[in-house]
Order: structure tokens, then sequence, then C-alpha cells
């Protein structure tokens, strides 16, 4: 049987028996970008294609994810439906996403030319911060100490599951002997040939070859470190979230996967616990929380919530399961950052208006697009303290009709549970260290979601403390800014050395009474 597929000006003409599985087939034929937040297993209902031919009728299940009219224009969702005989299959294109590079570094970090991370002189490093979503990449000169060029790309596995869990959920359950149904080898491969395709990307801007990068330094979360290392990750999926290693060494690049100098020293940033990475290492140094005179909270919202509490003498760190309701996973007219996402709405002489990523129509909306809708819900009296929609009997909240743009109920309960997760693990950790909100001198809001993210919306939905509200910095990329002040700066080593040994603790909080209590309590608005 054939099934043709057009996407992206591009024609793929595939082979496939009955019963093929068209998501299957659509992830067979590479080089098409399809949204799949929940890695294939029909919970998400992003995968929508348009198709006609020999496919299976949409059963009930799929049904409840699509409206009539997208119906009856044959649009389908990839990973329910199944081939039945020759078909043709339209996959929309993919927009860019927003991806964030820039970010806060240190002021007072010296960034003086230094020898290369293993003593040997260097004069060119790159720095990678690997992140769930997306992947940003700093050519470093180091012997001038600067950031000769970035670049950046969403992070390949994501057609596997939008967040870390799904992910290691199609590790374990795909465990072949062999890469082409090892399900870590697969994520391995999408990243190191993405990562080292961009690479030399970078080089080819700035005239040098990528043998001449000396050396590197990862920082990621510790799931994406350990599938980038090539470390087995299953332990980490389930209690009582069992890591292979924490990190903190090098590799020899041609150990690493990295088209660099085989002989280049390849440092993997490290990690605190199963859910507070490298990244999280990287972003305390940029953002100065380790040499802090005052207490200052970091926060990294994504689908982890990662957070530390401290100043010179010390950080405590937490990590809560904030799920990935802020990339628009289980969000039913959610998405990415991409063109069409409302990612502001505010309120102006009464009326509700809004702005999407590149202009034209709404199409859906992002993470940042969501808290700002759901802050003006509830300053229009229509979300009640519950999060219960009082809209004339109508359990959605429309920001377009026209275009079928809206927050539903069951929206709302999705981000009461990841803002009761951020929020509860803010709370204990100054419970723990015996502080109110009152005592916190800064706020670093990290992250590129937190980029984005309106301060006052943040706080009256109860995702941070509304006591905080304005000591909130926004602090952009920190893990890629201490990767590359790790490359740059031997006081940046020293100084993440010290963070990695007594000075920190990491608080486990799925077992913390404190922290189920307040996650409870934060679930209102």
């Amino acid at each position: 049987m054939r099934v043709t597929i057009y996407a992206k000006s591009a024609q793929f003409d595939m082979t496939a028996c009955a019963g093929d599985n068209l998501y299957a087939i659509i992830r067979r034929a590479g080089g098409i970008t399809l949204d799949t937040p929940c890695g294939g297993r029909h919970t998400c209902g992003k995968c929508r294609v348009t198709a006609r031919g020999g496919i299976s009728p949409a059963a009930e299940a799929e049904a409840k994810f699509l409206t009539e009219s997208e119906l009856r224009a044959g649009v389908r969702l990839a990973c329910h439906t199944l081939i039945t005989g020759d078909c043709e299959v339209w996959v929309g294109d993919a927009s860019p996403m927003t991806i964030q590079v820039e970010g806060l570094r240190d002021s007072q970090l010296d960034l003086t030319p230094a020898p290369a991370p293993d003593g040997t002189p260097a004069k060119w490093g790159v720095a990678v911060d690997i992140g769930t979503t997306t992947v940003a990449l700093y050519l470093c000169d180091l012997a001038n100490g600067v950031t000769a060029a970035t670049d950046a790309f969403v992070n390949p596995q994501r057609a596997h599951g939008a967040d870390v869990i799904t992910r290691l959920g199609y590790i374990i359950d795909n465990p072949g002997t062999d890469e082409t149904h090892d399900g870590a080898q697969t994520l391995r491969g999408l990243l190191l040939g993405e990562l080292n395709a961009h690479i030399t990307r970078l080089c080819e801007r700035t005239g040098i070859t990528p043998g001449e990068i000396g050396c590197a330094a990862l920082a990621g979360n510790t799931v994406m470190e350990h599938i980038a290392a090539n470390r087995d990750a299953r332990g980490i999926a389930n209690t009582p979230f069992t890591v292979s290693t924490l990190f903190g060494y090098s590799l020899p690049a041609a150990e690493a996967g990295l088209a660099v100098d085989p002989a280049a020293r390849v440092y993997y940033m490290p990690c605190f616990a199963a859910y507070v990475g490298g990244d999280i290492a990287a972003g305390l140094v940029a953002a100065g929380v380790d040499t802090a005179e005052n207490t200052t909270l970091f926060i990294d919202v994504g689908t982890n919530g990662e957070m530390g509490l401290g100043d010179k003498s010390g950080i405590c760190l937490c990590a809560t399961a904030a799920g990935p309701a802020f990339e628009g996973a289980h969000i039913e007219r959610g998405m990415a950052g991409v063109d069409g996402a409302v990612n502001g709405v505010w309120l102006e002489g009464g009326e509700i208006k809004y702005n999407m990523i590149g202009g034209g129509e709404p199409r859906g909306i992002c993470g940042s697009g969501l808290i700002d809708a759901v802050a003006v819900m509830l300053d229009l009296g229509v979300l009640d303290e519950t999060g219960r929609i009082n809209n004339d009997g109508e359990d959605k909240f429309y920001l377009n009709r026209e275009h079928d743009v809206y927050i539903s109920g069951r929206d709302i309960r999705e981000l009461q549970l990841a803002k009761a997760a951020v929020c509860g693990g803010v709370l204990t950790l100054l419970d723990d260290a015996g502080l109110t909100a009152n005592d916190v001198s800064r706020v670093v809001l990290a992250g590129g979601f937190g980029a984005h993210i309106n301060r006052r919306s943040a706080c009256r939905i109860g995702l941070i403390p509304p006591e905080l509200e304005d000591k909130i910095n926004v602090a952009g990329n920190t893990a890629g800014m201490g990767a590359v002040s790790y490359l740059m700066s031997a006081a940046a080593r020293e100084r993440i050395d010290r963070i990695n040994g007594d000075s920190t603790h990491y608080l486990e909080l799925s077992c913390n009474e404190f922290f189920m209590d307040a996650y409870i309590e934060q679930m209102m608005f």
C-alpha cells in the first residue's frame, strides 16, 4: 500500500501494510516535524494531519479531540489513524519556535582568558544548553574571552514526547539491542546528529573548522545529560528515582559523540538529583546565587520546576513535577511558542486584548498566554477561587470564537496542578530555611519560558507568591550562560565545583508533608 505524505513543499512516498499506524509512518519518513507532546500515546490530541483515502474511520477516542468541522475537512490524529489502503496525507508546515539564547551572566565573574578545562591550551570551545524543548549553542573564542557566535534548534527528541517522563517511557518501552529498536540510542542519535550539524554551521559562519574546537561544556537536566552521555536513565523514571551518575566529569569528544577535535574534553555539568540537573548548576553561577550577600530565590519553570534558595553561605534545591502545561501540552488549544500562538493577554478599557507570535490570525495559545489569560479571567470574575468557570453556563472562555481559541475547564485543572507544584516548592524551601517570602531579596526567573512570563500574571494566579512580584528578575537562558562561563573562566569552574560540594543540599519533596499540604492549598486561586 502506498502512503503519499506532503510536507514543507516536499513529497514522501512511503509503503505500508494494512493496520500500520500513520504516526509511525510519518516518523519513518524523516524530515517531518509533527507536534507530538505525548509521544504518540493517544493522550494529547496534537498530531493533527489532513488525510484521505484508505484510512480507518475516526473512533470515539479520536473524535473527542476534534471538532465536527475538522472531521468534515478530513483532519485526523496521526497516532489514532490506521492504514487500510492507498492514501494521501498533508502535514502542516511547522513554524519556527522562539528560542531563548541570551541570558543573565554574573557581571562580577572574571572572564579573563583561561586555559581549557583540562589544562591544555585551546583557542575555541563550544558551550551547549541541552533543554528538553530546545537546544542552544555558543561558540566561544577562549583566547579573547568572548562568544563568537550562537545558534539554536528545537530538540528533535520532541518527536518522542514533550517532557522527560514521556521520553523515559519511550526508552523503557524500546529496550532493543540494536539501534533500530533501542529507544535510548534513537534519542541520543537524534540529539547528537542535530547538534553536530549546528556545530558545523557555527564554524562555517566563524571561518574555522570543527577540528579547531578543543573543549566543550554541556548543561542539561539530569535525563538529557544521561541520554547525551550514553548513560542508563531508566532508574530516573520511577521511585526511588536512581541515577547512574551525577556527572561533573569529562569525556573525550570521540566518546561523547561530538564532531570536534576527537581529543577535546567534553565536560558534563554536575547534577544534584534525578530532577535537578547540570542546567541548574550552570544557572546558579550565571545568576550569582552562590555569591549573593542576601537570600536569593532561583526558579527555572518548565515541565519540571527546579528551584533553589540561598546565598553565599549555602543553597537548598528542590524539584517539582509541574507537567507540560507551560509548554502548551495537555491544553486543548495549547501549542508551543510558534507563529500563531497567543503569547500575551490583557485588559484594556474593560476589553480583552491579546497578541500572537508572528502576527496574523490566532491558532492556539502558548504557556505565557495561558498564564495571562487565566489572570484576566480572575480579574473579570469569570473564574472563581476553586477554578470553576462562571461564563453563562459554558465551560469555556473564548479569546477568539472565529478561530476556536479558548480556555476550557480542563485547561484550568492542568494549570492548577502546574502552578500549585511550583508555588508549593517555593513555600517548602522557605519553610525549610525558616524564612518567609518577605526575607527574600531577589527572585531570579530563569529559562526560555521564564523569559516570557508576565510577572504580575504569574503572581495573580499563584504561580509565584504575590509578595515576591516586585523582586522578580527575568534572567533568560542562565544555563547557557553558565556553560559559557565554565569554558571561559577558571573562577566559574571553581564556583561550580563548590556548588557541587557540601554547601548545597537537595530537599526531596515526594515524601515531604509540608509540601503535600502546600501543594493542595495552592491549587486554589
